[in-house]
């Protein structure tokens, strides 16, 4: 398919110089590379247009659809998409014209969660490779998959831009995509022979409160009354936090010192900002300091300038040429400060960084987007030196963080709402389990939440059962988180979900590196679930019990061609002691007895911390852990 064929059509009128000076644009979900859902209308909007002047918005697909801008120079508009393919053109014209270019129809989807959906396809010089990792990365030449990575931000607003934008899947723009994500679409494109485009937007360690809007949360029970003691809570902890760091600031020999324009570089170690363990220091917690060269243009002197460091883990502050420019405390998040005008000078200029880790890995967790920038001046950063400074042992401990809300819907869903998509994909609860109870409600909830939103009815939306992992303990409580992901698939319309205790070779290891098997079981929950194949993508799934003097009969969804060695199956009488039990295949059902129970009144299988999967369908696919009863559960009273 030509996609260039149109483009008369939608440049009339335009020429070189009103591009090179063009305002108006779309927000920055848009770019060049992007990939727009087929078949349907997507939402554009944008802003820069004058006050009430037309805009168009032109796709060379033969599309084309006109409003007019707001009293803000805002504009929305939905414009229809036709069959996948591309390249195209994608214009927007009001008083000046914007083009994107290499746009393609097809498959969009989101993809969220938490460090199991953030692991990234090269995990190499992370603590746990996934398998094969070097021979994926060397492997990732698809041209028509598309990435959009949206960077670490908490906020506690809502935002409506975001600094990423669309790149085509190679070996360098895979390297830190989610790999579940990644496999996820792989698949999903083979399978579809259309182009696809993921929206990554997740981050490790975190719970679904945080992925769920205000206004919702504040519509339950179990965090209404929390909300407000929460803001409170967060307030005192940033002021003890800033107290810790003056009292800190007077133990590092470099305070006040090494961020001067003038430092003997004697001492210092030459270095490259990477992690600690990329460079040496391997597990070093605490302080260290980076400077590093760069040459500015006569031109240039004057003129302020954008500095953006990467992610960096955990804290930072920033200057340049001895003037602070930024100061970070957030584990991870991309870094984007504004340099002053007047602070760049003529010949070389200095940064100073001054890395705060508190714990586990440290330093710069992605060099390549080390950039500083004013208008077509971009700076090449040289002379790389670091030096230790002092011991986290060394310094007084900062107060332990209070639950937050809310604030990375507001940083990474918002901003990419309403960019049209086909559904979402979400591998996320395991800092949820000590209160997995409460999952129940809240899963759905934040599930409800993004679909009102995003506005486009019950999307596909589809997760990842938890892994097992023995550092959850014995408290059976993440076996509480499964059951409430189990009664989500239940109870949620449109949604699927993948079983994962088949493929978790270390259980002391809570990242399973198997992610090219959660990907494709995803991708074949998608066919399924939104595009209507006829395949069995599920393992079986608990639909009742009936107890007949000692049996415990057990009835399944997808139980073509039960099997396994049914091992991990438990009944219990009156009593509400659970007893080992013998499992057999009968009819399609799953017969239980034990010598122990004469009458059993609940079944369950797998109900621990540790599932070993041992009950499969002819797919191959494992069944959920699953219980009868609905006695009280270890996490049923603990609150957010």
């Amino acid at each position: 398919m030509n996609g260039l064929r149109g483009l008369a059509v939608a440049a009339v009128g335009m020429s070189l110089a009103s591009l090179a000076m063009a305002n108006v644009q779309l927000a920055s979900a848009f770019s060049d590379h992007m990939v727009l859902q087929r078949n349907t209308e997507v939402a554009v909007w944008g802003s820069g247009a004058t006050p009430g002047h037309a805009v168009a918005v032109y796709g060379s697909w033969g599309a084309s659809v006109k409003t007019k801008a707001d009293k803000d120079g805002k504009f929305k508009v939905k414009i229809k998409t036709g069959k996948a393919g591309g390249p195209y053109l994608l214009t927007v014209r009001a008083q000046d014209s914007k083009v994107y270019g290499d746009v393609m129809l097809g498959e969009v989807w989101v993809c969220s969660g938490q460090s199991n959906m953030e692991w990234p396809v090269g995990s190499m010089k992370w603590p746990t490779p996934i398998v094969n990792a070097q021979a994926e990365v060397d492997a990732a030449n698809h041209p028509d998959l598309r990435l959009f990575h949206v960077p670490n931000k908490h906020s506690l607003t809502p935002q409506t831009e975001v600094d990423a934008q669309w790149n085509a899947c190679s070996p360098e723009t895979v390297m830190n995509f989610s790999a579940t994500a990644y496999f996820f679409g792989r698949d999903l494109q083979r399978a579809l022979k259309v182009p696809v485009g993921l929206i990554m937007t997740c981050v490790g360690g975190t719970e679904a409160e945080l992925w769920t809007s205000e206004e919702k949360l504040r519509k339950m029970p179990d965090f209404a009354a929390s909300l407000s003691r929460a803001a409170k809570s967060q307030a005192d902890y940033q002021a003890k936090v800033a107290k810790v760091n003056e009292e800190n600031a007077h133990l590092d020999p470099g305070w006040g010192k090494w961020h001067q324009l003038a430092v003997d570089p004697a001492g210092w170690d030459a270095t490259t900002p990477e992690r600690f363990s990329q460079t040496g220091l391997n597990d070093f917690d605490g302080v260290v300091w980076y400077r590093a060269t760069f040459a500015v243009q006569e031109d240039q002197v004057g003129k302020a300038a954008t500095l953006t460091l990467g992610p960096i883990d955990d804290n930072d502050i920033t200057w340049v040429n001895g003037t602070k420019v930024g100061a970070t405390n957030q584990w991870d998040a991309p870094r984007t400060y504004q340099v002053p005008a007047g602070v760049l000078k003529a010949g070389q200029n200095v940064l100073a960084v001054r890395v705060h880790d508190t714990g586990g890995e440290g330093g710069f967790t992605d060099n390549t987007k080390i950039a500083l920038k004013s208008g077509d001046f971009s700076a090449t950063f040289t002379d790389w030196y670091r030096r230790v400074s002092v011991k986290q042992a060394d310094l007084k401990p900062g107060p332990n963080p209070p639950g937050n809300y809310s604030t990375l819907y507001n940083g990474m869903v918002a901003p990419i709402i309403p960019y049209t998509i086909k559904g979402a994909i979400w591998y996320q609860g395991e800092s949820n389990v000590g209160r997995a109870y409460q999952y129940r409600t809240l899963f759905p909830a934040m599930i409800q939440d993004w679909r009102m939103r995003w506005g486009q009815g019950n999307f596909p939306f589809l997760f990842v059962q938890i892994a097992p992992f023995s550092g959850y303990g014995s408290s059976g409580a993440s076996a509480d988180l499964r059951e409430a992901q189990l009664m989500t698939l239940s109870n949620t319309p449109n949604t699927g979900m993948i079983v994962t205790s088949d493929i978790t070779p270390n259980l002391a290891d809570i990242h399973p590196p198997r992610k090219q098997e959660v990907g494709l079981r995803l991708a074949d929950t998608a066919l399924r679930e939104a595009y209507g194949r006829k395949l069995v993508a599920s393992g079986p799934l608990y639909k009742s019990a009936e107890f007949k003097g000692n049996q415990a009969v057990v009835t399944f969804a997808f139980n073509q061609g039960l099997n396994g060695s049914l091992e991990g199956f438990e009944v219990a009488g009156k009593d509400k002691v659970w007893h080992a039990a013998t499992a057999k295949v009968v009819g399609g059902k799953v017969v239980v007895t034990s010598d122990a129970v004469a009458l059993p009144v609940a079944v369950r299988y797998q109900w621990n911390d540790v599932p070993k999967a041992t009950l499969f369908n002819s797919t191959g696919r494992p069944a959920s852990s699953f219980r009868s009863d609905n006695w009280e559960r270890v996490t049923q009273k603990a609150k957010w």
